[in-house]
């Protein structure tokens, strides 16, 4: 999982580490697949790290998404594609 990481820190994503505990695999990453790697500095991984107490990850992902909403309403629905789906879906008969 931390090479797709490193592949994806290379083209430019952003990486934010959520974890009670810091990882020293986003702080600092050798891939050990690449010997010159491990001669040269550790690649920092995550771009922000925030430590959440324990199970207030949820908290976060919910506020995060609240966020997002809110962005979405002030450009005018031109960021996410939101499906609705039917609440009652009507039963298959076999």
């Amino acid at each position: 999982m931390l090479s797709a990481l490193t592949k994806g820190k290379k083209n430019g994503a952003k990486i934010m580490a959520v974890n009670p505990l810091p990882e020293a695999g986003l702080m600092g990453f050798r891939d050990p697949q690449k010997p010159l790697a491990l001669i040269s500095k550790p690649f920092e991984l995550s771009d922000l790290y925030l430590p959440v107490k324990i199970n207030g990850d949820m908290a976060l992902l919910k506020a995060l998404q609240l966020l997002l909403l809110e962005e979405e309403e002030k450009i005018l629905g031109k960021f996410l594609i939101i499906i609705s789906l039917p609440k009652k879906q009507p039963a298959l008969k076999i």
